[in-house]
């Protein structure tokens, strides 16, 4: 970004809240959000079905964003609620008439059940601690317990289950590279295992060896 570097800039943003937690949930507009129900519909619709991490610049965003910031900025001991909410409203008219200009895929697997599986499974790595059963999991997703073990099965060829313990495993692998004075009993405990035992167990049937062969061995 940039010819060919970025000059001195500012970032700004702005986060709303739609009550959704999975991608195949409906949003909730906030009540000050001024634009129709059939242009909530499209504006929505048109966010939800397209995964693209950069848009073409438009001057109407651009100086929507601007106005957001003047109304920001503009707060001397107070904030400009009305301003702030007005700048919001012409910067998500000026999104939706930019991005119906445009030729956008419609992919409507980005709203599906298995997409929140998908982004799901793909975060659990990440939360390897957490006391997970696959009704937990199922749960979290939205899901039916059967539903969701069937998406785990095509997403990643392994049961729920399986699938957890290889990610524990995995991130308890990096942990006994990584920090070698760590005591195994407090990584197994780190990442989801309820006992030493347990860990030792789920470690040798994954990797073939106990955790602390596996420490002790060279990488190759």
């Amino acid at each position: 970004m940039g010819s060919p570097n970025v000059t001195a800039s500012r970032l700004g943003w702005v986060v709303l809240d739609f009550g959704v937690l999975r991608p195949n949930q409906s949003w909730t507009w906030p009540q000050w959000i001024l634009l129709t129900e059939e242009e909530r519909k499209r504006l929505s619709n048109l966010l939800r079905h397209d995964e693209r991490p950069v848009w073409s610049q438009d001057p109407a965003v651009t100086t929507a964003f601007k106005r957001i910031t003047k109304a920001a900025e503009s707060a001397a001991g107070e904030f400009d609620r009305t301003g702030m909410a007005l700048a919001i409203n012409e910067l998500l008219l000026a999104i939706l008439r930019s991005l119906e200009r445009q030729d956008i895929p419609h992919d409507e697997s980005l709203t599906s059940s298995k997409r929140a599986a998908e982004l799901f499974l793909a975060r659990l790595s990440e939360q390897v601690d957490e006391p997970w059963t696959v009704e937990l999991m199922a749960e979290h997703c939205g899901l039916k317990r059967s539903r969701f073990t069937s998406y785990c099965l095509e997403l990643t060829s392994r049961t729920p289950a399986e699938y957890l313990n290889h990610c524990r495993i995995k991130a308890a692998a990096s942990l006994l590279r990584e920090k070698p004075g760590m005591a195994i009993i407090e990584i197994a405990m780190q990442c989801g295992f309820s006992s030493s035992q347990q860990f030792a167990t789920t470690f040798r049937r994954i990797k073939k060896c106990t955790p602390s062969d596996f420490r002790t061995v060279p990488q190759r």
